[in-house]
C-alpha cells in the first residue's frame, strides 16, 4: 500500500517556547492498523493535520497516500442531512444507496437523512459521518475519536468495520475499542514519539514495566544526589582545612607542605567523585524524561451533607418541536449517589441533560412538561 515517513519533522505553534514535535524521524507501513495515543494536548490531532499538510512544519513528510480525515467538517448544519452527505462524499442520487446501506448497519433509520443535520443527536451525527467513512475505499483514513457520542452497539459496529480494513490511523481514548481494532501503537510521549507492535494492552504492559523501572530509577537518583552532596561537602571541608592549616603558628610544629598536599589530594578526589555522581544523575534523568505526572482530579462543588437531596424530579416530560420524548420521569438524587443515563443514540440523553441544566437551582422540581 505504501509508507509514511517523518524525517526530522519539527513543529511548534507560534505561542509555544518549545517545539511540540522536535526532529521526529519515524516510518510506518500503510497496511498497519495504527492507534495514535497520548495525553490531551500532546498533539494527536495536530499530527493528523500535519499529515494533511494543513500546518507548516520543518523537515520532511514523505508518503504516496491520499488522506481522508474523520470527522468531516459540516459548514452548514441547517441543511438537510442527505444534501450534506452527498456534498461531503461526492455522491449523487445513483450512488447514495451506499450511505443508506451503511446507516442500516449502524442501526440508524435511513429516513432521518431528510432532517436538518443540526436537529440530529450528537450520536446520530457521528453515525452519519461514519457512513461516509465506511464507503470510502480510496483514501488512507485518519480517524479522530470515532466513538464519540456512540452507544455500545454503535461502537461495536465501528470496531467490526475497522477490523476488516487494511490500514488506518485512529485516535481514541477507549482502550477496549483500541484493543479490538489496532495492531500497532503510535505513542506521543512527554519527550518523544515511539512505535510499538501490538494492541493497546501490549503497549500498556510494556508501559507498566517501564513504570516499575522508573520507580527504581527514582531511588537511584535520590541515592546519587545524596552522594553528590556528601562529596561536595567533603571537598568543601578539605579546602577549609587547608586554609586553616596555613595560618597556624610555627609553635604548632606542623609540616605545612604536607598538610597542603594532603588536603589538595582529598579535595581533588572528592570533587572527582562528586562530578561523577552528577554525571550519573544526569544520565538517569535522561532515561526518566518520559515519566508521566498525573495531576490530581478535583471537582469544584459546594459541600453537601450525606443524604442531602441534590435533585428531585416529579413527572418530568420533555417535548421538542411538539413531540413528546419520554414517559413521565420521577427521580431523587442524593449527595454521593451516581446515576448512569443510558439509551440508544437519539433517545434524548443529551436533551435531558440540557433540560436539567436549564432548570432553576431548587431542591425540588415538579414539572409536567419542559421544552428544551
Amino acid at each position: 500500500m505504501g509508507t509514511i515517513q517523518f524525517k526530522a519533522l519539527t513543529f511548534n505553534y507560534s505561542d509555544q517556547t518549545q517545539p511540540l514535535f522536535d526532529h521526529v524521524t519515524l516510518q510506518f507501513d500503510a497496511s498497519w492498523k495504527l492507534g495514535l495515543i497520548g495525553r490531551n494536548g500532546r498533539g494527536k490531532t495536530t499530527l493528523l493535520k500535519l499529515l494533511q499538510h494543513q500546518l507548516p512544519f520543518d523537515g520532511q513528510l514523505v508518503t504516496n497516500l491520499d488522506f481522508q480525515y474523520f470527522p468531516q467538517t459540516v459548514t452548514e448544519p441547517t441543511q438537510l442531512t442527505r444534501d450534506i452527505l452527498m456534498q461531503l462524499g461526492n455522491l449523487d442520487n445513483s450512488t447514495f444507496w451506499q450511505v443508506e446501506r451503511e446507516l442500516r448497519l449502524l442501526q440508524v433509520a435511513p429516513e432521518i437523512v431528510w432532517q436538518p443535520f443540526a436537529s440530529l443527536s450528537p450520536g446520530e451525527q457521528t453515525k452519519m459521518l461514519l457512513a461516509l467513512l465506511f464507503i470510502d475505499d480510496y483514501h488512507f483514513q485518519l480517524i479522530d475519536e470515532p466513538t464519540n457520542h456512540l452507544d455500545q452497539e454503535g461502537r461495536q459496529v465501528v470496531a467490526n468495520y475497522l477490523r476488516q480494513k487494511a490500514g488506518f490511523i485512529v485516535v481514541s481514548h477507549d482502550r477496549h475499542f483500541l484493543n479490538q481494532v489496532i495492531d500497532h501503537v503510535l505513542a506521543i510521549n512527554r519527550a518523544d514519539i515511539t512505535v510499538h507492535q501490538g494492541n493497546y494492552q501490549t503497549w500498556q504492559t510494556a508501559h507498566d514495566q517501564q513504570a516499575a523501572y522508573d520507580q527504581q530509577l527514582k531511588g537511584n537518583i535520590k541515592r546519587l544526589t545524596k552522594t553528590a552532596q556528601q562529596k561536595a561537602q567533603w571537598s568543601h571541608e578539605a579546602e577549609k582545612g587547608k586554609n586553616a592549616a596555613s595560618v597556624k603558628t610555627e609553635s604548632a610544629n606542623l609540616d605545612k607542605g604536607f598538610i597542603s598536599h594532603r588536603a589538595a589530594k582529598v579535595m581533588k578526589r572528592a570533587t572527582t567523585i562528586a562530578n561523577r555522581a552528577e554525571e550519573a544523575i544526569e544520565a538517569k534523568q535522561q532515561l526518566f524524561k518520559n515519566v508521566e505526572i498525573a495531576a490530581p482530579l478535583t471537582i469544584n462543588q459546594r459541600p453537601l451533607k450525606p443524604g442531602q437531596n441534590v435533585l428531585s424530579v416529579d413527572e418530568l416530560v420533555l417535548q421538542q418541536d411538539g413531540v413528546i420524548l419520554n414517559q413521565p420521569l420521577s427521580l431523587t438524587l442524593e449527595a454521593g449517589q451516581q446515576v448512569a443515563l443510558t439509551g440508544i443514540n437519539g433517545a434524548g440523553k443529551s436533551t435531558l441533560i440540557k433540560a436539567l441544566l436549564a432548570l432553576p437551582a431548587t431542591d425540588h422540581i415538579t414539572s409536567s412538561s419542559l421544552h428544551p
